[in-house]
Formats: C-alpha cells, sequence, structure tokens
C-alpha cells in the first residue's frame, strides 16, 4: 500500500512558550485524532516531527500512524524555519520513495516568525509536496509572514 507522508516542522524557539506551544500540542492531537478516525489515512498514513528553534532537528523519523507517539515539546532558543525548511527536504528526498509513496503533505505550526528563508525556500519548493499548510500558533501569530512560506494558512487557536 502507498504511504502518506506528512512532515510536521514544529517551532519550539522561546517566543512559542505558553499559548503558542499549547496550540501546537492540540494541533498535533487534532491531526492525529482525525488520521485516527480515517480508514484509509489509519492505514497509509506516516508521520514525521521536525523540530526548530536554533537549528533543526528530526526528532520523529517517518512513523506509521500505530506507532507515532508525540513528542514532549519544549519551548527555548531562537527561531530557524530556514534549517527546518532544509532538514524536511534532506528528509524528504531520502525517506519519500517516488512512485511507490503519495505527494507528502507538510505542517508547519508555528506564531509565525519565520525569518529569512529564501535561500532554502526554493529548494525546499523544489521537491514534489502535496500542500504545505501554515499553522499559526496563539493569538498573536504573525499569518502574513506565513503566507510568505505558503498560501494555506489555518490558525490553531480557533481550531476544534
Amino acid at each position: 500500500m502507498k504511504r502518506l507522508p506528512i512532515y510536521l516542522l514544529l517551532d519550539v524557539s522561546g517566543s512559542m512558550s505558553g499559548e503558542p506551544i499549547n496550540a501546537v500540542n492540540k494541533g498535533i492531537e487534532i491531526l492525529v485524532s482525525s488520521l485516527k478516525s480515517e480508514p484509509q489515512a489509519k492505514d497509509c498514513a506516516y508521520i514525521s516531527v521536525i523540530t526548530y528553534e536554533s537549528s533543526a532537528k528530526q526528532v520523529v523519523p517517518l512513523t506509521d500512524l500505530d506507532n507515532f507517539r508525540t513528542p514532549s515539546l519544549y519551548a527555548s532558543g531562537g527561531t530557524n524555519l530556514s534549517s527546518a525548511l532544509a532538514l524536511a527536504s534532506q528528509k524528504m528526498k531520502s525517506e519519500v520513495v517516488a512512485n511507490s509513496d503519495y505527494y507528502p503533505l507538510v505542517f508547519i505550526m508555528t506564531d509565525g516568525d519565520v525569518g529569512n528563508v529564501d535561500s532554502v525556500l526554493a529548494d525546499f519548493n523544489s521537491n514534489k509536496m502535496g500542500v504545505v499548510v501554515g499553522c499559526a500558533a496563539g493569538t498573536g501569530a504573525n499569518v502574513d509572514a506565513l503566507k510568505t512560506v505558503t498560501p494555506y494558512v489555518i490558525r490553531l487557536d480557533t481550531a476544534d
């Protein structure tokens, strides 16, 4: 069966403490719950978690939905979305099997501080992806900044 790779790029920088990190945790909970309730998604969804602050790291490799466990998230450090986009691009190239997997979905959960991503955005966008969704975490999230990365932006503080 084809896999549906889902990459979660989670901002865990210091600006995410409090309400924003709680919104990210809620967003992950809603996403996983929704996927588990869909029979087709339950069988093919694979999730990877990449966290970023001053640097990025893959804290959960591409894992099937039944074995996925949400990592503990703590906010600290600066914000470097560029490092997360570069790492996600690298992981998609090595983990997604062309013509065997569906195009990956990417969810970027952040308070909207994207910084200068121009240098890595072209390489990131060169991956064949289904869609990239920006998830604005917290009531003070910078939606306009997130729209410089993707036109598809939702607010996590109003998610139910």
